[in-house]
């Protein structure tokens, strides 16, 4: 499987992040998010994926008690 590491490259916490992946012998496709911004749809399918994720995993039960902001 092969990620796709999103990133500003001049952001010294995603140099750190890519560094990270290096070492740990992962797999990834860089996207520079200036250059490429995700679309509406890349960022709705996102939002499902991890709501559904917070609601079911992070909480009692599955009760999500906070907003996603």
């Amino acid at each position: 499987m092969k990620y796709q590491f999103i990133c500003y490259p001049r952001c010294t916490t995603c140099q750190k992040a890519e560094q990270w992946l290096k070492e740990h012998g992962i797999a990834y496709e860089v996207r520079n998010i200036k250059e490429q911004n995700p679309t509406v749809a890349e960022l709705q399918e996102w939002h499902k994926k991890v709501a559904y994720r917070y609601a079911n995993s992070s909480t009692p039960a599955g009760n999500c008690t906070r907003p996603w902001r």
